[in-house]
Formats: structure tokens, sequence, C-alpha cells
């Protein structure tokens, strides 16, 4: 089983591993390409909670954004990368670290509250300043699954595909939903 893991780990190389990888992103692209990946891992929470747990714990285990990491996962680099890029920053963004564990938290050990998620994801909208209405639209029907038919929430998963594509291909997040999730989410 290790072995097959270790393998794992090496097909999903990560995007992002040095403090370098960011001197040619703005502070806003950042941004936007760490909201995507948190839309990604609530599309992978409701169709493979296990890789999702996996994600989160694997992303919470260093504790903070303070350093980017070679072996951290891309949506833990984004973050660190973010808080690097602050003080010249091309729009005012911060990072609600405190929500972030706590969501973080909710993923790993399977909770979903409702309120709580549309909270999470409103603040992290707000905090690393979203202004895109059409990211909006796709986070609440993400976030309220339960309304949509699975062509609508299909066309909302894409949505966030085709943006981590433009921004970020193949980050390890972005990767999974390719090679795995989104075939399930075809059959449907």
């Amino acid at each position: 089983m290790e072995k097959l893991e270790f393998i794992q780990g090496l097909v999903e190389a990560r995007v992002y591993r040095y403090d370098q990888d960011f001197s040619h992103k703005s502070t806003s692209d950042i941004a936007l390409t760490a909201y995507a990946m948190f839309l990604m891992l609530e599309v992978l929470r409701r169709y493979d909670a296990e890789y999702a747990i996996k994600y989160a714990k694997d992303t919470f285990t260093y504790g903070d954004f303070s350093a980017v990491r070679s072996y951290a996962t891309d949506l833990h680099n984004l973050l660190a990368g973010l808080v690097q890029k602050m003080p010249e920053a091309d729009v005012f963004v911060t990072i609600p670290e405190f929500l972030i564990k706590r969501h973080f938290r909710e993923v790993m050990y399977g909770q979903r509250t409702l309120q709580m998620t549309r909270q999470f994801y409103y603040q992290l909208e707000q905090d690393l300043g979203i202004n895109n209405s059409s990211l909006k639209s796709v986070r609440r029907n993400i976030i309220d699954y339960t309304n949509l038919s699975p062509a609508e929430y299909l066309d909302s998963a894409e949505r966030v595909h085709r943006l981590l594509l433009n921004l970020a291909p193949n980050t390890d997040i972005h990767w999974h939903y390719k090679s795995v999730v989104r075939d399930k989410l075809l059959l449907k």
C-alpha cells in the first residue's frame, strides 16, 4: 500500500513548490486560484470524500501558511505565497486563517453544516477580493447543490475546472478532479 501512495505522490507532482513560483503571478491571480481550489475541494467533498479528507489533512498538517514547502499541497503553497506577496499586493487581500483551519477540520471530520459552509465561502470570497459575479454564482451552486439537477451541478463544477485550466493547470487537486471525479459527474 505504501508503494502505491508513493507512486501516487509522484504522479500528483506539485505545481507550486518554491517561493519563486509566485514571482510572475499577481496577488489577485493567486487569490483567484486559491479560491477556485477551495471550490474544487467542495466538489471533491461531495463526489470523493475520502480524497477530500486526505487533501484537507495534508494541507492542514503544517499548521500555518508562513512558508512555501516543496512537499506541501498546492493549496497550502498558494496560501503561503499569498501571505508572502501581501506587502506588495496589487489588491487588498487578507487570509482568514482561523476560518480556513476550521473549514479544513470540518472536511477532515466529515462534517458539513450548510450554514457554516456558506459563511466560510462568503467570508473567503470577501477576504480574497473575489468580485467575479459568475464565480459567485458557481459558489452558490456548489454549496447549495441539493436544489440543482446533476447537469446544473456538472456545469458549475466544469466552470471551476475551466478556470483552473486557465490559471493553474495540473495542480494536485485539479489533477484528481480531471482524472477521477469528472468521469463520475459525466456519467450521471
